[in-house]
């Protein structure tokens, strides 16, 4: 009986019979829905249309049948085997008992009839086993990147150039003994390191454009007629059942969104959108998305506030279908302290405040927050058996709400205002930085360098000291280029590109990039001194120069720092909570 990949090739007259025998209890599946699954799969996967080479082969080619004998005598066969008596069969395992799988691979015969061992680690591992989570057979990096980075745990190291230096004038030529393990890199999509590079990304926006003009939410929506139409195509399959479906749709919806905010100018001039995608416990999908407007688009007054989000449900007579919209999408609730058991609940109150009090008119609060209208009115929705008025209704704006059909809340951009404490029991104790492998952290004379255990350590320090760090190459720059010192070593990205393999800087052709510096903890020393000096300090040609002021060489970048009154009446952390203020947020 056929299995695996056999069933592509082996008696496929027959095929939907064997695939349906070769997985256990699936006698009452349905033909037609097998049926639909190969031919989808041999008109879309382009691994699929190769592994039929193979039945083509078999088709014009009879094979020919053979069979395997075990015989008993030297004579008939030359060797000693005998066939015992017993039924019992012995297995010799090689290679350590471990609960985790061993390694699996796939071999197929191309064309040309030689053989090819696909490994896990190909890219086309993950489509062969798993073809209907991967229809087009596209290759799969994922696991790819997963198993080099695993496999690599022991052996990719990284530390300052001037530690690996200082090892050789010991006479320490064992790069083991060096440097700190990277356990998940920047560059792998969705690990912390990556999500933290993005959301870093996100405050230097903030910190060069301002705060956004609005925050909006979006949830998806499962009763989409786009959805409903798919399922009905699945018998039998809830919407639970088809998180691609869900996904691919409201994806869709949201490029749709942002193409009516971004080109097509919805709120009026665009020139930011930042969104991320996040899931909820149900599976839904839902986005947070902020929009910065040109300044002369912002809206700054009440009568702009009221024209463009409302939280008050429509009349049903004269808005049925955004009346409608607003009870099945944008009420909050029921909660309160007859409804403890709802999820927002905490302490016996809303953590989203509701019910919001009422109010007349539309204003601003202390902190530039729009408070809308919200009057007390007879009109009320009825949501889980209760009867739910204007205190209720999330913001909203009707033509975006009567467009998606969907959760659509949107608002002005918030504040946070906080106190800062220190922790009970640890008043004097500093918060101990983190060993990150993100952007690395230049010294006078120090950059991080990549090598492997096996590589000799005269040879990693000859590579290092060859090239030039980013730092390096922007005094490179500033003593070339006029037009390099017209900005910090931050801000220097808006006007030049990286070039990684000339390992210098190319003046900006075209676009717009924000640049940042990673954070450096105050108990790093020196390190947080450059830090503030790379933001202040324009067209310095070297380490030495950023140490110079006034035609005098400080000993350290913090006696600069103070000449040039940045540590005057704790300058620096007023500083510091002002970056943060307009980049960071609370932990």
């Amino acid at each position: 009986m056929p299995k695996y990949c056999q069933l592509y090739v082996y008696d496929t007259e027959n095929e939907i019979e064997n695939r349906k025998k070769a997985v256990p209890g699936s006698d009452s599946t349905d033909p037609d829905i097998v049926h639909g699954l190969l031919l989808m799969l041999d008109e879309n996967n382009s691994l699929v249309q190769t592994f039929r080479m193979a039945r083509d082969r078999f088709r014009n080619n009879e094979p020919e049948e053979v069979q395997l004998e075990l015989v008993s005598t030297r004579s008939a066969s030359g060797r000693p085997n005998t066939t015992g008596p017993s039924n019992e069969v012995g297995v010799l395992i090689v290679g350590e008992l471990e609960d985790s799988c061993g390694a699996r691979d796939i071999v197929v015969q191309k064309s040309n009839k030689q053989l090819q061992r696909v490994f896990e680690t190909n890219a086309n591992f993950m489509p062969l086993q798993y073809p209907l989570l991967f229809p087009h057979g596209n290759p799969a990096v994922e696991q790819y990147r997963l198993n080099w980075v695993k496999k690599n745990q022991k052996t990719i190291r990284a530390d300052l150039y001037n530690s690996i230096r200082d090892s050789i004038r010991k006479g320490d030529a064992n790069p083991t003994s060096l440097g700190k393990n990277i356990i998940l890199p920047a560059t792998f999509t969705g690990s912390w390191r990556y999500m933290s590079q993005y959301f870093k990304d996100s405050l230097a926006i903030c910190r060069s454009i301002g705060h956004p003009s609005f925050i909006l939410t979006m949830t998806c929506n499962t009763k989409w007629p786009e959805i409903q139409s798919m399922l009905d195509h699945l018998p039998g399959v809830g919407v639970e059942d088809a998180p691609d479906v869900v996904a691919r749709v409201f994806k869709i919806k949201l490029d749709q969104l942002v193409d009516l905010i971004k080109n097509k100018n919805y709120f009026g001039k665009c020139i930011g959108v930042m969104y991320v995608i996040e899931f909820q416990k149900r599976g839904l999908p839902h986005t947070h998305m902020l929009i910065w407007l040109h300044p002369k688009d912002r809206p700054n007054n009440i009568e702009q506030i009221d024209n463009l989000g409302s939280v008050e449900i429509p009349d049903q007579d004269t808005y049925p279908v955004a009346c409608n919209a607003v009870k099945n999408y944008m009420i909050h609730g029921p909660c309160g302290k007859d409804f403890s058991y709802s999820p927002c609940m905490s302490n016996g109150k809303c953590g989203r405040h509701f019910p919001k009090r009422y109010n007349g008119h539309t204003f601003f609060d202390d902190c530039g927050f729009p408070i809308y209208h919200r009057r007390k009115m007879n009109r009320t929705v009825l949501k889980s058996k209760q009867h739910l008025d204007n205190q209720f209704v999330v913001p909203y704006n009707q033509d975006l709400l009567l467009r998606l059909q969907c959760h659509m809340n949107l608002e002005g951009h918030d504040n946070a205002t906080m106190l800062i404490r220190r922790k009970k029991g640890n008043a004097t104790a500093a918060r101990t930085p983190q060993n990150i492998d993100e952007i690395r952290h230049y010294l006078d004379g120090r950059k991080n360098v990549n090598f492997k255990i096996t590589d000799n350590i005269e040879e990693i320090a000859s590579k290092a000291s060859n090239g030039k760090s980013k730092l390096e190459a922007w005094f490179v720059a500033n003593k070339n280029i006029p037009y390099a010192r017209e900005f910090t070593y931050q801000e220097f990205p808006r006007g030049f590109t990286w070039q990684p393999g000339q390992c210098s800087w190319k003046q900006r052709e075209r676009g717009t990039v924000i640049g940042r510096l990673s954070e450096v903890h105050a108990s790093q020393g020196d390190s947080f001194y450059l830090r503030m000096l790379l933001q202040r300090s324009k067209g310095a040609t070297s380490f030495k120069d950023l140490r110079t002021f006034d035609r005098h060489v400080y000993g350290t970048y913090k006696e600069v720092c103070d000449v040039l009154g940045m540590l005057k009446d704790d300058n620096q952390w007023h500083y510091a909570l002002r970056e943060n203020a307009e980049s960071s947020m609370p932990q």
